[in-house]
């Protein structure tokens, strides 16, 4: 048995509608972070995604919805002018459904057996082969169900180009999660467990 940690943004509502198979345990919501696994004495995996992109996707889903959730007009046009109000006023976020959502990747790993917590690389292209390799060194059957879609695709409607300012930004605020990216990115294989890339 091996349990999911849904960190925002990393694909997890697409993969608990479509991969559900025995062995995996899904979480109700985002709650069920690395402690809460290690205390039932489960593995459990994350899937971990490069802070830029995943802000950006933070960015959109918040400012502009998704396929599945649907969201009010903000009054942020422009990403670079979102990343530079929320470097000055951390609080902002609030604004965003209590800020839960753009905790840092690391704060869901927190108190983790880091021998039974695997991290997943976030590869748009290959993730599900990635999870599935995760699994199969596991003991875990993985089966996925193949849509032509993803359920809950961010609205990208209006593209804008983050400034390196702005990319500096966010490393800044989000600089646990970048280390441990840049960390994992070293490792050749597709997943890890948690306690090599600390």
């Amino acid at each position: 048995m091996i349990g999911f940690i849904h960190i925002t943004k990393t694909a997890g509502t697409d993969l608990k509608h479509r991969g559900k198979c025995e062995g995996m345990q899904y979480g109700r919501f985002h709650d069920e972070d690395a402690l809460f696994y290690k205390k039932k004495s489960m593995k459990c995996f994350a899937i971990l995604r490069s802070p830029v992109d995943r802000y950006k996707s933070l960015f959109f889903f918040n400012t502009r919805g998704s396929s599945k959730y649907k969201k009010p007009k903000s009054e942020f046009d422009d990403i670079n002018h979102f990343v530079n109000e929320h470097y000055s006023n951390i609080e902002l976020i609030q604004r965003y459904e209590g800020g839960w959502q753009f905790r840092k990747q690391t704060e869901w790993l927190v108190g983790a057996d880091i021998e039974n917590t695997f991290i997943v690389k976030y590869d748009k292209n290959n993730l599900i082969k990635n999870i599935k390799e995760m699994c199969e060194y596991t003991g875990i059957k993985f089966q996925y169900k193949e849509l032509p879609h993803t359920i809950n695709r961010t609205n990208y409607s209006e593209k804008f180009e983050l400034t390196s300012e702005s990319e500096h930004k966010i490393l800044e605020m989000y600089n646990d999660d970048y280390i441990l990216y840049e960390n994992l990115m070293t490792i050749d294989n597709s997943f890890c467990k948690l306690k090599h890339i600390m």
